[in-house]
């Protein structure tokens, strides 16, 4: 009998229990891994309040009001280089912002 490997993220997998008290473990996963994938945030609301406990949030000129940014179909947008992930195309893991000389913390 044959096992799959798992994926980056299934492999990464830290579930959202008990709130922002597990923000502290998520963090030490990041430091030690440098990917984490949490479970439980089911709502954008979730998502922006832990989001603003682990990093600082920079708009730009692809995200939401709240500076998420959210995926959807963009249409033909979608298709340029540097903006695949933002609409049904496959987005990898990355560093945000990487592209500065001194990214965000």
């Amino acid at each position: 009998m044959t096992t799959r490997s798992l994926t980056l993220f299934e492999a990464h997998v830290t579930p959202f229990v008990g709130g922002f008290g597990r923000t502290s473990a998520v963090m030490e996963l990041l430091r030690a891994r440098g990917v984490a994938t949490i479970e439980g945030l089911d709502t954008r609301a979730k998502v922006l309040a832990f989001a603003q406990q682990v990093m600082t949030l920079v708009p730009h000129p692809d995200s939401d009001p709240d500076a998420l940014t959210t995926t959807r179909d963009r249409g033909a947008a979608c298709r340029r280089p540097g903006l695949v992930g933002l609409g049904t195309g496959e987005l990898l893991a990355h560093t945000e912002r990487s592209s500065l000389p001194r990214p965000p913390v």
